[in-house]
């Protein structure tokens, strides 16, 4: 597994687009994004032979399209198989956990998270491999195997079928899953779908659930959403979301919302921490975020969670966003909690500002309060620049003392690569 992980990192970082292909046939369009953070913490339990290597965490991703035809957009060719192109894509990462020796053959692990292929036949589309899907549930779950649709007029019909429940080491999982589902657009703006999904493990009795949900969307600016998964073998509710959204005026944002979750039901087979899962929870409030000026913004989130009278708590944030010029953001944000053992409050304040060039920096605080404890903090100050066209990197020390988080001065290093694919890091501080 390690060999194919550092295979296929290698090809995402030197992948190229080659030359132009004749006008009749289009060009394929790449995406490429590479990433590798490596952190340095004096603190960290080295070794058996006394050495302290850095934490490392390597991520790649490459997406292919083919290219279409530059008349496509015309209605008449909206199911013309030329222009729904073939699509593959392929994203792992590989890690080093320092001191991990110990309790495995060495610190180093991974995994490929997606390698896949999607493509489209008029009105039908296919997609295989290992690739996330949401057919027949309300998650995004892992599939390895296929996947595949049909639309029909206002309606669509999907169905899915694969392995599942792989471990970072493992080329596919043991359990067998297969389900369906069924969506239509109905008319005032209303979408309803109906899904089954049923896991066949290897060791255990199959588990069968049930997904309904509706989305309506009377104008660009409310919209409302509800869904709902049920166990056929236990006869219980193992999920279900609410969810309200409004844009009163153009600068204002509100959203309530409701949750409801089992969490020994939602673990997968074979998981240990089912055992000793948390009684349901429950989730109940709602944020807004208000653009009061071009240069700030505001926000506002507070919910109540808990289901049991003894288990019940809170929260609240606020947080101020300031932008004053293109590049430069400021942001001071604060966080109370309240739960049956305990209080806690979360001061953060972070700040991006260009400095030359491309090149900026950043700076960041913590401050972390715990009842009956002492008040700590993280407090973290970096720059970053992009020495060539698609490429990036960030450098940044970190100084830590905290009930929460061990004390540490540590160093971390961040590189990332892009073709055919905006920088994304460094976007907020």
């Amino acid at each position: 597994m390690r060999a194919l992980l550092l295979l296929l990192a290698a090809l995402s970082l030197g992948a190229d687009p080659g030359p132009p292909a004749p006008a009749e046939a289009p060009p394929v369009r790449w995406s490429v994004r590479s990433r590798l953070f490596l952190r340095l913490d004096p603190g960290t339990r080295p070794d058996p032979d006394g050495t302290a290597e850095p934490g490392a965490l390597g991520q790649f991703r490459l997406v292919a399209r083919e290219g279409m035809p530059a008349d496509c957009g015309r209605p008449s060719r909206r199911d013309d198989p030329a222009c729904v192109p073939l699509e593959a894509e392929a994203a792992a990462w590989i890690g080093h956990a320092p001191g991990a020796a110990p309790f495995a053959d060495d610190g180093v692990v991974g995994d490929v998270t997606t390698l896949r292929a999607r493509t489209r036949l008029g009105p039908v589309w296919l997609e295989g491999g290992r690739h996330w899907t949401t057919v027949g549930g309300l998650r995004l779950t892992r599939l390895s195997g296929l996947t595949a649709g049909v639309g029909l007029g206002r309606v669509e019909v999907a169905g899915r079928v694969g392995l599942v429940g792989e471990q970072p080491h493992e080329l596919a999982g043991e359990n067998l899953e297969f389900g369906g589902e069924v969506r239509a657009r109905l008319p005032q703006d209303l979408r309803l779908s109906a899904g089954v999904l049923s896991t066949a493990p290897a060791d255990g009795p199959a588990r069968t659930r049930w997904t309904f949900a509706g989305d309506w969307l009377p104008n660009l600016s409310t919209q409302a959403r509800a869904a709902a998964t049920v166990d056929v073998v236990a006869r219980a509710l193992v999920e279900a979301r609410v969810e309200l959204m409004a844009e009163p005026a153009e600068t204002l944002w509100l959203r309530g919302y409701g949750r409801y979750a089992a969490i020994d039901q939602l673990l997968p087979f074979g998981d240990l921490l089912a055992v000793f899962a948390p009684d349901p929870r429950g989730e109940l409030g709602g944020l807004a975020e208000w653009m009061a000026w071009t240069t700030l913004r505001l926000r506002l989130d507070a919910a109540w969670v808990g289901i049991r009278d003894d288990h019940v708590g809170g929260r609240v944030r606020a947080g101020t966003d300031f932008l004053p010029s293109p590049g430069t953001q400021w942001t001071l944000e604060a966080t109370g909690t309240s739960g049956p053992q305990e209080r806690t409050g979360l001061l953060r304040v972070a700040g991006r500002t260009p400095i030359r060039g491309t090149v900026f920096g950043t700076v960041e605080a913590l401050g972390d309060f715990i009842e009956g404890q002492d008040p700590g903090g993280v407090a973290r100050a970096g720059a970053g620049f992009e020495p060539w066209a698609g490429w990036f990197t960030y450098g940044a020390l970190e100084l830590g003392r905290s009930a929460r988080w061990a004390d540490r001065l540590a160093g971390l290093v961040m590189l990332e690569h892009a073709l055919g694919a905006p920088v994304r890091w460094g976007g907020a501080p």
